[in-house]
């Protein structure tokens, strides 16, 4: 009965104080307009580090652009990413919709088109992006590879996908 009582005490004093926590809103997290962003995927094709910057925010919305610099393993090469995205939401969820494109280049002929040492690809994004109250950043979004330029030879469009995390300040 005691054990009872002291837990019944305990939640008592503790759950007013958590209730006051307040919510995170969109002014806070728009704050900080500068991220550091490592990417598994995406435009970067494999792995990338890339520097993010909002450009605008309003209530509902605001723009950013990325770009970034990644490797390749299989082929010894190297991209070179850019997005500009619009991210839609008032706390810290955000639709993405965007445009980004892609500059490989390889030191082999193991490139996306195996007659071209270089190619350019045009990307449409669509994805989330979630900033948490300890300014870490994760976003998850597709973004299929359109070949715009591929020195010769024809590249299917390919689907394609990407994970980010990162930290804001």
């Amino acid at each position: 009965m005691k054990k009872t009582a002291l837990i019944f005490l305990v939640l008592l004093f503790t759950l007013p104080v958590l209730a006051q926590k307040k919510k995170l809103t969109h002014n806070e997290v728009l704050q900080r307009k500068n991220s550091i962003i490592l990417t598994l995927g995406g435009n970067g094709i494999f792995l990338s580090l890339s520097y993010d910057r909002v450009l605008a925010a309003k209530p509902g919305f605001f723009v950013d652009a990325n770009v970034g610099l990644g490797f390749i393993p299989m082929t010894g090469g190297t991209s070179f990413s850019h997005q500009l995205v619009f991210n839609l939401g008032k706390r810290t969820g955000f639709l993405m919709l965007g445009v980004g494109g892609t500059y490989l280049w390889s030191k082999s002929d193991a490139s996306v088109c195996t007659k071209a040492k270089t190619s350019y690809h045009l990307s449409p994004i669509v994805g989330w992006k979630k900033i948490f109250r300890s300014h870490l950043l994760f976003t998850v979004y597709a973004s299929p590879l359109i070949p715009v330029y591929a020195r010769g030879c024809y590249n299917p469009v390919i689907p394609y996908g990407g994970a980010s995390f990162g930290y804001t300040f």
